[in-house]
């Protein structure tokens, strides 16, 4: 699949985050901004309406300065579904007497699914304020692997397409492409660096590279005249990071310390496997007397593998995913090295974390280290992880 660059043209000065380190919009903040923008949604079965489609995945994140973004991904298809589509929108919103008012919306990327499919979209705060990355990765034996990753921006009016990388195979060409923030600032601007390969069959690579930089009315593209030197953080490395389902293919199996009982009849239910299969409905559940704290997930590589970031949706399944207890800090472990600990924000979608480790990893553990309190049920889950290399 060729590599495509969409390229805003609305005339707009780009938007400042509020001073001070934004956060995650709390549980309850994210359910009061899905609710603003679909007043008319179906919370047991996750129906937007206005022919929107079911919910997949949602990602917010507010400033100090009491403006949040919202974005969602729905989709006509159900788990397990061949096709579909999934339709992504994005939403400004500011708090007032009367609540969260919608301040801007725009219609994001159209995306065709086809055979194993996953749809993640994220909100976090660049040093140029929010930016919003949606990535879609499908995998079927007709139309191959294909991963396309999506930036959008926020310039204090209104959403704008920054650029879109595509990794794949149409035919007999195959490309991939990724993009990276650069920590120098023309004129004191953001700018971008895509990087991009194809070749056909197992012909010689042609690598090409180009800058895409905010002038004060649109975001451009321009030839790469010096090398990009990127810039640290977690949000440049999320948006850089191009899931594909080639390096979902790397993991060759799962295993955990403890799983949960099974009910009757259902005895691969709570198993590890669950947690690497690609179907939402599934889950690895912890066992254990502390609902999983101390247990560990562990997931192998057919290969090593130089991991850049790892997804995780560290609920359970189903609507009433706060009846069991969720996981709110956790230890990342390598087979030889330090550890690395994390928090987990207590949402029900999925969250990436960037992984610090620079040497190939052979596995990775998970290990729960604190739950937030579930209100019926005892033991936590883990229902996908996604490893992407760097």
């Amino acid at each position: 699949m060729i590599t495509a660059l969409l390229l805003a043209t609305l005339s707009a000065a780009p938007g400042r985050p509020p001073a001070g380190a934004p956060e995650v919009a709390h549980a309850a903040e994210e359910a009061a901004l899905l609710r603003a923008a679909y007043p008319d949604q179906d919370p047991k079965t996750g129906f937007l309406g206005h022919s929107e489609g079911i919910l997949v995945e949602r990602s917010s994140a507010c400033g100090e300065g009491g403006a949040c973004y919202l974005a969602v991904a729905a989709s006509d298809a159900s788990p397990g579904a061949e096709a579909g589509h999934a339709w992504t929108t994005f939403f400004a919103f500011k708090r007032s007497d009367k609540g969260w008012v919608e301040v801007g919306h725009a219609a994001g990327p159209v995306i065709n699914l086809a055979g194993r499919w996953q749809i993640g979209v994220s909100v976090r705060f660049e040093q140029d304020g929010p930016f919003i990355t949606v990535t879609a990765a499908t995998s079927s034996a007709e139309e191959g692997d294909s991963t396309s990753t999506y930036l959008w921006s926020w310039d204090g009016r209104r959403f704008l397409q920054v650029l879109t990388a595509t990794t794949g195979r149409q035919g007999g060409i195959e490309s991939e492409a990724s993009f990276v923030a650069c920590a120098d600032r023309p004129e004191n601007h953001p700018s971008w660096e895509l990087r991009s390969r194809e070749r056909e069959g197992r012909g010689r690579w042609t690598e090409t590279r180009s800058r895409v930089l905010w002038n004060g009315q649109a975001w451009v593209e321009r030839p790469a005249d010096k090398a990009c030197a990127e810039r640290a953080s977690p949000a440049t490395a999320a948006a850089a990071a191009v899931v594909t389902a080639a390096s979902t293919m790397k993991v060759k199996s799962s295993s955990a310390s403890k799983s949960a009982a099974p009910p009757k009849g259902a005895p691969n239910s709570t198993a590890p496997a669950n947690a690497i299969d690609g179907d939402r409905t599934t889950a690895w559940v912890a066992g254990g007397k502390k609902g999983g704290v101390g247990e560990w997930l562990q997931i192998d590589f057919t290969s090593p593998i130089e991991l850049g970031l790892l997804q995780l949706l560290a609920t359970c399944p189903g609507a009433d995913w706060k009846a069991s207890p969720r996981i709110k800090k956790l230890k990342l472990r390598f087979e030889d090295g330090p550890a690395q600990d994390e928090t987990l924000a207590d949402v029900q979608s999925t969250q990436s974390i960037l992984v610090k480790r620079k040497a190939p990893a052979r596995w990775v553990r998970i290990e729960l280290v604190e739950l937030y309190k579930g209100s019926k049920l005892q033991d936590a889950c883990l229902t996908e992880v996604t490893p992407q290399a760097r």
